[in-house]
């Protein structure tokens, strides 16, 4: 079985690639792992290769644009995980909007008067439903007349510089922000830039994270964070692939946990 990710290095990615492996482990399966890089070149020489190669179907939570149809007519049995791939694949993935509310309401509850939430490229780019948990939030805040920024971020990047120096960058551009949503790494790099510039947490600062992986539940402070049930959602798309490559009849393509 191929597993596809944008990189292994990511945190989210690397606890989502144990889950599928163990489980497919567990049926009897070998497990091929795939690293696309965010490169369109790369995800494409993969899929030409698994074409070609012996795989029993895909699991597919790569995050680049390339066209739906060269997805579709792979000839292979394929789950996305957070990808909208067209009505023929089926995608599992999180209530996304009820992750975004959640996060918005301990801001609202905080008193956050100026905030500002990370999200990865903007509508277009890629089709996922994680999406709408950041329209959702900057929707309450507007509500509440909270002042909400929001900023984009690379794809899922690894590169701990970059996040250092865009916390870095948030707390010298924004000197009256209150609270800060963003997944797992930006935050804690906005924590320890925090700390280090002597900005309590949370007192002055409130910090919601989402995904929340093994690294965000070991820093301290510790932080607010909507958790994503990363094992879940590797097992609901290993019992998807298998029906799939069992022939029996999927009825539910989006499949919300």
């Amino acid at each position: 079985m191929a597993v596809i990710v944008p990189e292994v290095g990511h945190p989210f990615f690397a606890q989502f690639v144990n889950a599928a492996e163990k489980a497919l482990c567990e049926e009897g399966f070998q497990t091929m792992i795939c690293n696309t890089y965010y490169k369109k070149n790369y995800e494409r020489r993969y899929l030409d290769m698994l074409k070609q190669q012996r795989v029993d179907g895909i699991i597919f939570a790569a995050h680049t644009a390339l066209d739906i149809s060269q997805y579709e007519n792979i000839g292979r049995p394929i789950v996305a995980l957070d990808r909208n791939l067209g009505e023929k694949i089926p995608c599992v993935s999180v209530d996304h909007e009820a992750g975004g509310r959640m996060a918005a309401q301990e801001m609202v509850y905080s008193g956050c008067k100026n905030v500002v939430q990370y999200r990865e490229p903007g509508k277009g780019e890629v089709s996922t439903p994680s999406d709408s948990r950041h329209d959702v939030f900057e929707q309450i805040m507007k509500e509440h007349g909270i002042a909400c920024e929001t900023c984009f971020l690379k794809w899922h990047s690894t590169d701990i510089s970059y996040y250092q120096r865009i916390a870095d960058e948030l707390l010298e551009n924004h000197p009256d922000v209150d609270g800060v949503f963003a997944t797992d790494t930006a935050i804690m790099a906005v924590l320890q830039s925090a700390l280090l510039r002597g900005i309590s947490i949370p007192e002055q600062l409130k910090l919601v994270t989402y995904d929340g992986t093994f690294g965000s539940r070991l820093v301290f402070p510790r932080i607010t964070m909507i958790m994503q049930p990363v094992e879940q959602l590797a097992r609901e798309a290993v019992q998807l692939i298998f029906r799939l490559i069992n022939g029996e009849p999927v009825r539910n393509h989006k499949v919300t946990l």
